[in-house]
This record gives structure tokens, sequence and C-alpha cells, in this order.
């Protein structure tokens, strides 16, 4: 059905092609970033945004193979969160599944450290005790090799983390999983950008990794107000850096080109202000507004679909 839908698509030839011209034309990586809008297709339900949404997938992948990276979400399809950083995660996970020509995915160093950390940030390191430490990261050293040698992902790490920060305070006092702690950290020294949060946190320039995640958990544990700064602000704010950081400022890319842009579909719109117009107007705000404030361009499109205007928007320019 879905097909039949797309091969019988007519009537938003000016849609198509205002995605066409500010996403899939080609860009000349010597020339500075154009600022991209948020395209923003406002109807009642049944007009056919999301079939417009899905034409506009299509049109982002060549011989059924994406040509660019792009995510989409559905806020009307139940499941899909309405939290800013589930939201976050997912939109991560869906880039990072697309991969260029030499199958190259999307790196997220900066995001993957801070959500890790406040996936992680259950219960205050004083409360864990050396019997703790010893009992999580009592894992094979084997599984433990091919865990952290096998994928990007850091979020099977999220159940040690907490022993592993203990047992940092706790050096010396346990030497049965030392072994273990460093291997951990090695592999986020390596895989992340945690000199990042240095900065945005105005830390010592002195101060070491382990510093600064011992830093950045206690600040992330529930209850106090610097976690609500780190979900609402930083980790926006590092997603939208990685997203700089691999495009544009990049020499070479990691992955994709300095020609390639990110879109970002969020269907259904008006469900996640319904559920919750803070975190609509914080997804917005970290995704297209903070690095624009700063006199930042960057590599990223939103297509928005909604019955509703979004925030700010009046009446009348939602009508035009």
């Amino acid at each position: 059905m879905r097909t039949d839908r797309l091969e019988t698509f007519t009537d938003r030839a000016e849609e198509v092609a205002l995605f066409d011209s500010d996403l899939l034309r080609g860009r000349d990586p010597e020339k500075p970033w154009p600022l991209l809008p948020i395209l923003t297709f406002i109807a009642p339900g049944g007009s056919g945004k999301s079939t417009l949404i899905e034409h506009l997938i299509e049109r982002c992948s060549v011989d059924g193979k994406p040509a660019l990276p792009y995510a989409r979400l559905d806020f009307t399809v139940p499941g899909t969160p309405t939290d800013l950083l589930p939201i976050l995660m997912l939109l991560r996970d869906q880039l990072q599944l697309h991969s260029d020509e030499y199958d190259e995915h999307l790196p997220f160093p900066r995001f993957d450290l801070g959500a890790l950390i406040a996936q992680a940030a259950t219960k205050a390191l004083s409360e864990i005790t050396p019997d703790n430490v010893r009992q999580s990261l009592s894992t094979d050293k084997k599984l433990f090799d091919s865990l952290l040698a096998g994928g990007s992902t850091l979020g099977f790490l999220v159940p040690f983390i907490p022993a592993v920060l203990a047992g940092v305070k706790m050096a010396g006092q346990i030497p049965a999983v030392q072994d273990t702690v460093q291997r951990i950290l090695s592999h986020l020294e390596d895989s992340t950008d945690w000199k990042w949060y240095r900065t945005k946190l105005r830390l010592s320039v002195m101060m070491g990794m382990d510093d600064v995640l011992l830093h950045l958990y206690e600040l992330s544990l529930r209850g106090r107000p610097e976690r609500e700064e780190l979900v609402n602000e930083w980790l926006p704010a590092a997603f939208a850096a990685d997203l700089y950081g691999a495009l544009v400022e990049a020499t070479i890319p990691k992955a994709w080109t300095k020609v390639a842009n990110v879109v970002i579909f969020l269907d259904g719109f008006e469900a996640l202000q319904s559920a919750s117009s803070t975190t609509a107007m914080q997804l917005l705000r970290g995704l297209a507004i903070e690095p624009r404030k700063q006199g930042q361009t960057d590599p990223l499109l939103l297509v928005i679909g909604s019955r509703d205007p979004l925030p700010g928007m009046t009446e009348d320019n939602a009508n035009r």
C-alpha cells in the first residue's frame, strides 16, 4: 500500500522542489555553508503530510541506498519517546544506521559520552562499596574485550559506569578489577570527546579524563538541578556539535563528504507539543536555533509535519 501511495503521489511539486533545492543540490565545500531552513508542513489530519514525508524520504536514496544520513520520528506512533534524551538517542541511532559508500558511519563522540553518563548516574558514588564494584566488574575479561572491540555504541557500558567511576575513586583498594577499570577508561578516552565537556563545564585544563567523568557523573545524578541543564542544553548542543564536527570542521570527514546534509523528519509534531510543549521547544532550540545564534550554520535540515503551528509561529504565518 505504501508503494502504491508513493507511485500515485501528485500535487506537491512546490514542496518537493523546495526540499530538493535546499537538500539535494551540490554544494561547493570551499564556500560557507548555507543556512538551511526548517521546512514545516502544517495542515489538518488526512491532508497527506505523512505521505509527503515518505516521498521525500524516498528522494534521500539512490538505487535503494541512502545518499545521505537521515532519521524519521512520528510522534503519533505509540511508543515514540516524548522525553528529550530518548528522542535524541533514537535520532542518533537512526542517523548512524546509514553508511556512506565506504561503509563509514557518522560518529557521535560528544553526545555518546554525555548520554552514557546521564543514563548511568542512578546513585551517588559514595553509596557504592568495594564489594559492589567487584560484583559489577566481575564479567569475564574475554567478554569485555569482545564488547569493547565490537561496534561503536557505548550503550552496553551503562550498567558498568557507576562501578568503573567508583573504582577510580577507590584506586588501589580493589586490585582485582583495576585492569577492567583501565580498559574501559581507555576505550572511553579513544571513542569519546571528553575534553568538550571539560570546556563546557569550565573546568581546569589540568583535569584529566578521570576527574572530568567523575564531575560529570555527580552533576548528572537525578534530583540535582545540573542534570536538567545537562539533558536540556548540553546534550542537544553535543548532538549538534557532533554533526558540525563530522561534516563541516573535519578536513576529511570520517563519514560522508563535506557536501552532505543530514535531514531529520519529525512527523506528527503536534503530538509531541501536546505531550510536552517544553520538550518540543527544547528539541527545536537545541537542533536548529542555538548553533545559529552563535553565528554558525550547520549541515542539518529539519522537515516537520504538524497539525498545529510550531512554538512561536502565528496563525497568519502558518497559513502562509
